[in-house]
């Protein structure tokens, strides 16, 4: 045991995390686990349109599943779930991604162990993160952490509700932490990456519910020609109170967040803050309004026309020079796998290897609803966005650009297929407009 945990702990890659699921799945819980589900999904998608590399959200957002140049992917994944006796579960989880294009053509997609309970979870591997308000942001929880890129693979714990300080449910607080590893970039060696988040919740007569606290995140502990490493543990008290360090530079990132929920008897609305920044001078509010403010409405049951509706605007016009948001002359930029970690707003040059898009304003909306009939239900999606770009500061060019998508269910009985249609329209290049289709394959014990 002690050393295959040495095997696991010392370089985590995705395939040693799929070797641990093996010898999990190998494994009798049976005196553990009330109740032991199971399910798994294959599917195969292909896309084409009248340009080599496809609309933006037909790529961007996909989990780090489709690249540009992606015209055919096929996925396969599987979970476990035990439900547990004195409460909580216990879920593994494996899948994998082939793709076509210029990128790698296999990729782990998830690789995982998962605990949760009324209270506190904890995740060790690559999971997927959970997708919020109906599919319909332009990032998902966060401006900084978005669905663009693969899940890091690492250690996360933090609480699964909020825990209140009192009987009443009235104050309360959240808090998560993670360290995970993202590999190599370039000459770049080991790059780790640190994640930890605190925020406090008033709760009002279950109607209202305000929340605000900061998120952290930092690159830091990689290795590079002529760069020594120091001791790991005085590195990562630095690196977790946010200092530098001496051996090398940290790259840290960070925002300020805010929600207040209503809610009503069939629905609620969200108003949503992110306010970004890599210096002292934006942690103080030096560089509002940049950030990402948005409106959120969505029924509490899946029914009607209209199931979500939401409204985001992004803003990193106002940064000073000095902070060049998600760049780093280290660490490249805030990337995983050549994707950007943050909103898609953002762009890495994969051939350059530099942030060439961190200056911007956007409009985006993205409608959600279904359409039902007496025996089935078809969900749909539709997004908009208006983006103007300046580049950055070291590469300006401006271009003003204009995404569409449109997904819907087309047949959902012993398969699903479903409809994707994207355009974009630019300022400096010819329109660009594709269409796909997808076939998924669902089963369970249940």
């Amino acid at each position: 045991m002690a050393l295959f945990l040495k095997f696991f702990i010392i370089s985590p890659t995705p395939y040693k995390f799929l070797v641990l699921l093996a010898v999990l799945f190998c494994g009798n819980f049976d005196s553990l686990a009330q109740q032991t589900t199971y399910s798994g999904e294959l599917s195969v998608q292909a896309m084409g349109g009248t340009e080599e590399q496809l609309p933006f959200w037909m790529h961007a957002n996909s989990r780090g599943r489709f690249t540009e140049d992606t015209h055919f992917s096929g996925r396969a994944s599987g979970t476990a779930v035990y439900d547990l006796y004195y409460g909580g579960l216990f879920e593994v989880g494996a899948g994998g991604v082939f793709r076509n294009g210029s990128s790698k053509k296999f990729i782990a997609d998830e690789a995982y162990l998962h605990f949760e309970n009324s209270r506190i979870q904890a995740t060790a591997g690559m999971k997927q993160q959970k997708e919020l308000y109906y599919g319909l942001s332009a990032t998902n929880m966060n401006m900084l952490w978005s669905l663009n890129a693969r899940p890091l693979p690492g250690i996360k714990v933090g609480t699964t509700s909020p825990f209140y300080f009192s009987r009443n449910n009235i104050f309360g607080m959240e808090a998560s932490w993670g360290d995970y590893y993202s590999g190599s970039i370039q000459e770049v060696k080991n790059v780790k990456v640190h994640h930890k988040s605190l925020h406090f919740l008033l709760n009002l007569q279950d109607k209202w519910l305000l929340k605000g606290g900061l998120r952290h995140f930092a690159q830091w502990g990689a290795t590079t020609p002529g760069n020594k490493q120091g001791s790991i543990f005085s590195e990562y008290l630095r690196v977790i109170t946010g200092r530098q360090s001496p051996s090398g530079p940290n790259n840290h990132i960070g925002s300020w967040e805010g929600r207040i929920t209503r809610k009503y008897r069939n629905s609620s609305i969200e108003l949503i803050m992110d306010l970004p920044f890599e210096s002292g001078h934006g942690a103080k509010l030096g560089n509002l309004p940049d950030g990402r403010y948005g409106i959120h409405w969505q029924r509490e049951e899946p029914e009607g026309l209209f199931q979500a509706v939401m409204y985001e605007f992004y803003s990193t016009m106002a940064q000073a020079p000095f902070e060049d948001y998600l760049t780093h002359h280290a660490y490249t930029g805030w990337i995983h796998k050549q994707e950007v970690l943050s909103t898609p707003f953002f762009n890495f040059h994969t051939k350059e290897w530099i942030i060439d898009r961190n200056r911007f304003s956007a409009h985006h909306l993205g409608i959600g609803g279904e359409v039902s009939n007496y025996y089935n239900s078809y969900p749909y999606r539709v997004l908009f966005t208006w983006l103007n770009s300046e580049g950055s500061f070291d590469l300006p060019q401006k271009e003003q650009q204009f995404f569409a998508y449109y997904t819907s269910r087309l047949y959902d009985e012993d398969f699903t297929l479903d409809l994707q249609l994207g355009a974009e329209l630019s300022s400096l290049q010819s329109p660009n407009y594709a269409a796909g289709v997808s076939l998924s394959w669902h089963f369970s014990n249940f």
